[in-house]
């Protein structure tokens, strides 16, 4: 079981690490927390996409923003 994160964990991790959040319908729908760690590596702190959400390809989009972020 994945324990529940408290919306102090997220801005906790927003000081150490790169956050994306996907939006749909102003609500949001996914989010991915990744940092990087030398050298050259991207660690992805957590990955989470909304159950109503899924199966829309928003994980690969989020991932496709970090990847694109990474790069540069």
């Amino acid at each position: 079981m994945v324990p529940v994160r408290q919306a102090s964990d997220f801005a906790r991790l927003a000081h150490t690490h790169s956050v994306k959040v996907a939006e749909a319908d102003y609500v949001a729908a996914g989010l991915l927390a990744w940092h990087d760690e030398p050298p050259g590596v991207a660690y992805v702190a957590d990955l989470q996409v909304d159950p109503g959400y899924q199966r829309f390809g928003i994980a690969s989009q989020l991932l496709a923003a970090m990847f694109e972020e990474a790069r540069g």
